[in-house]
C-alpha cells in the first residue's frame, strides 16, 4: 500500500515500503547516495505534473529497490549499454564537474560495490523509465543481538567536520551521516567557500572533494595545511576517479592525511571517528 506521497517540484512523488528489512554488510551512506542519485534521475526526466513512485521490498533474499517514472523513456539502443559494468562507467562530458558520478551509472556501481546490480527496463521513448537496485543478503525483522554499525561511535568525541563537494548526493549522505553520529557538520560547495568556512570555523577533519568549482582539492589543502598542522586539522581527499597513482600522489605533496574513492567515504569516517583509522 501507499504509506506516503509528496510533491516533488511540480512532480507527485508516492512512497511504498515493505516490511523493516536487514541487509548484510551495507553502507547506508552509499545506499542512500544511490537512491538519491535514481530519484533525481527519474525527477530530471519526468515532465512537469509526472509521477514518481519509490518502493522498497524483499523477495528471494535480495532487497529490492524501485524507483518508477512517467517520463520521457529510453529507447532500445540505449537500454542494451544500461548498467555500466564495472571500468566501463561514463566519463565526464565537457563542462560536467567530478563527483559520485552521474545518475544511474552511480547507483550501478554502488549496487556493484555491495554484490547487486542494477536493472533498468523501459517500454520505449515517452513511456517512463523503471530502475531496480538489487542487494543480496537481505532478510525481514530486525535481530536486537545484532550490534548496530555505529555503536561504537556513540561515544565519539564531538568533532567539527567540513564536507566539500559540489555533489548534492555526497553532500547529504555525508552530512546525515555524521550528524547521526553526533558531529557538527558544516558544507561547501567550492575551493574559495572551504577556505573561507575553514578559517573561520577551524574544523577538526576536512573531506575534501579533487574537483571543484573556482579552486581544485589540491589548492585548497595546500593552503589548509600551510595553516593548520595534520594535528590541529585532519584532511581526506575523496575522489569519484579510480584511485590511480598519480591522484594518491597529488593528494600527498598536497598535505592531505588520506585519499579515498568516495564510494568508500562512509567507511573511513566511521574508522576516523572511533579511532580505528590505520
Amino acid at each position: 500500500a501507499l504509506r506516503e506521497s509528496g510533491a516533488v517540484g511540480e512532480r507527485r512523488l508516492h512512497v511504498a515500503l515493505g516490511a523493516p528489512a536487514r541487509l548484510s554488510g551495507v553502507d547506508p551512506t552509499l545506499l542512500g547516495a544511490a537512491v538519491r542519485e535514481l530519484l533525481e534521475n527519474a525527477v530530471r526526466f519526468t515532465g512537469e505534473h509526472g509521477e514518481i513512485r519509490l518502493e522498497a521490498d524483499i523477495a528471494g533474499g535480495q532487497c529490492r529497490i524501485r524507483v518508477r517514472d512517467d517520463g520521457c523513456g529510453i529507447d532500445a539502443a540505449r537500454l542494451r549499454g544500461m548498467p555500466w559494468p564495472s571500468g566501463n562507467r561514463p566519463t565526464r562530458g565537457a563542462g560536467q564537474r567530478g563527483g559520485l558520478g552521474l545518475g544511474l551509472a552511480t547507483a550501478a556501481r554502488i549496487a556493484e560495490l555491495h554484490g547487486g546490480r542494477l536493472e533498468v527496463t523501459s517500454p520505449g521513448p515517452g513511456h517512463g523509465t523503471s530502475v531496480t537496485l538489487l542487494l543480496p543478503h537481505a532478510s525481514l525483522g530486525e535481530d536486537d543481538a545484532t550490534p548496530r554499525p555505529d555503536c561504537a561511535v556513540a561515544a565519539a568525541a564531538r568533532r567539527r567536520v567540513l564536507i566539500v563537494d559540489d555533489n548534492d548526493a555526497m553532500q547529504n549522505s555525508l552530512t546525515n551521516l555524521l550528524e547521526e553520529l553526533g558531529q557538527q557538520v558544516r558544507s561547501a560547495r567550492d575551493g574559495e567557500e572551504a577556505l573561507r568556512i575553514a578559517r573561520d570555523w577551524q574544523p577538526d577533519l576536512v573531506l575534501l572533494d579533487i574537483n571543484l568549482p573556482k579552486l581544485n582539492g589540491y589548492r585548497v589543502a595546500r593552503e589548509l595545511r600551510a595553516q593548520f598542522p595534520p594535528a590541529r586539522m585532519a584532511m581526506v581527499m575523496m575522489s569519484g576517479e579510480d584511485p590511480v597513482d598519480a591522484l594518491r600522489r597529488g593528494a600527498a605533496e598536497a598535505g592531505v592525511d588520506r585519499y579515498v574513492d568516495k564510494m568508500h567515504a562512509g567507511s573511513l569516517i566511521r574508522e576516523l571517528l572511533t579511532g580505528n583509522a590505520a
